[in-house]
């Protein structure tokens, strides 16, 4: 038995997907043996907000010991045997589930182990961060914005909170499960011991086909994501006002997700002249975004952030889309230059126009790489490939 623990109530990002898509895994293949739960918790001040998900109610204490009181109950009413920590900001919660005494795993959905500002990167400079961490991560905080937030509290909380992962926690996880060399990397160079870090598979839901996608007159340029800086959907604007500036009108740009530059990048189109080439949808539901992968024929992840192994390239891919990405963080691993995807090295407008052009003028490759994406993903990251390479790792502590 599985207990997960995790910080964020709110289900709906994407390490908290990545999270509920692992539930399912080993509901679907773990049998009785290896049942999972997962539970919700974050300490704010000296209070203390905990939820099983799957139960409506939500419990609070103000007492650390009660707290530990409460893990120690439901170890024992659930007959729990691994705990395993996706992310948790709190370096209090953290000390409270490995004093449980039993072994303890670890995932990196994002840089939180390793740095003060969870992310690895610089807003000010719209790169990543090319520093480990160190005291020099408190100065950039200001200097370069890179952490979450720059009130002096929190930003030594999360200080401390690094320092206590790097220094202590980590040589006590049994592994630290990482998506990408990218972050694997990364880890090692901020101090952690390279043996705790274990590479896997990232489960994937297919709700497509092997059929050949048609591509009739136009072809059809997908993005789904948070509109924010960092993610580079500016970059994607500009390269099609220079795809239009050079005779291209045969496609169309439709724009998935809401964010803090969504106002900005519709004036932006507005004032580019392409609003007949570039569409705002939104939010939508799953299913139908499902829908518009089937119906598209190439996926633009524009991110200047790096990103750990993000979720709509593989998506993507699966729904033989020829994806077209900016060399960021883990992004590119999934797939292979111009046979599994395509990867744009210089993070400019000029450079992702170029290699969208590429396509747009080789419709066959656009087929073809789409076809070859689906088998890299099918063959690597199927749920029951990713349950496998997961027990091999719990079943050396049971």
């Amino acid at each position: 038995m599985i207990l997960r623990i995790h910080y964020n109530f709110d289900l709906k990002g994407g390490a908290e997907y990545d999270i509920l898509k692992l539930m399912d895994v080993f509901d679907k293949h773990g049998g009785d043996y290896w049942q999972n739960y997962l539970l919700l918790i974050t300490a704010d001040s000296n209070k203390f907000k905990l939820k099983l998900h799957h139960q409506e109610e939500t419990i609070y204490f103000e007492k650390q010991a009660e707290v530990s009181k409460y893990l120690e109950d439901l170890i024992l009413k659930l007959n729990i045997k691994i705990l395993h920590i996706h992310s948790q900001p709190s370096m209090k919660i953290t000390k409270m589930v490995l004093n449980l005494k039993l072994p303890v795993f670890r995932s990196m959905h994002e840089a939180m182990i390793i740095c003060p500002g969870w992310s690895k990167y610089w807003l000010t400079e719209d790169k990543p961060c090319e520093i480990s961490f160190g005291t020099a991560c408190l100065i950039n905080a200001y200097t370069k914005k890179c952490t979450q937030s720059r009130h002096p509290q929190k930003l030594m909380k999360a200080y401390k909170n690094v320092k206590f992962e790097i220094n202590a926690a980590s040589n006590v996880y049994q592994a630290i499960f990482i998506y990408s060399d990218f972050m694997k990397n990364e880890a090692i160079k901020s101090g952690i011991d390279s043996s705790k870090i274990k590479k896997i598979p990232s489960p994937q839901y297919d709700h497509f086909d092997d059929k050949i996608k048609l591509i009739q007159d136009k072809i059809t340029l997908i993005y789904t994501g948070r509109l924010s800086k960092q993610k580079g959907v500016k970059y994607l604007v500009e390269a099609v006002a220079l795809l239009k500036a050079r005779g291209f009108t045969n496609f169309e740009v439709l724009i998935f997700g809401e964010g803090p530059d969504g106002n900005f990048l519709k004036a932006h189109v507005n004032n580019l002249n392409l609003n007949e080439l570039i569409s705002f949808y939104g939010w939508v539901d799953r299913s139908v975004l499902v829908d518009y992968y089937k119906k598209a024929h190439i996926s633009v992840i524009p991110s200047t952030y790096p990103d750990n192994f993000p979720n709509s390239v593989a998506e993507s891919m699966l729904a033989q889309l020829a994806v077209v990405a900016f060399d960021s963080g883990g992004t590119c691993e999934w797939f292979n230059h111009m046979e599994t995807g395509v990867k744009v090295e210089h993070k400019t407008a000029k450079s992702l126009s170029e290699a969208i052009e590429n396509l747009i003028n080789n419709k066959d490759l656009i087929k073809l790489i789409g076809k070859n994406a689906r088998q890299e993903i099918l063959n690597n990251h199927s749920l029951r490939k990713t349950f496998d390479v997961y027990k091999s790792e719990y079943i050396k502590v049971t």
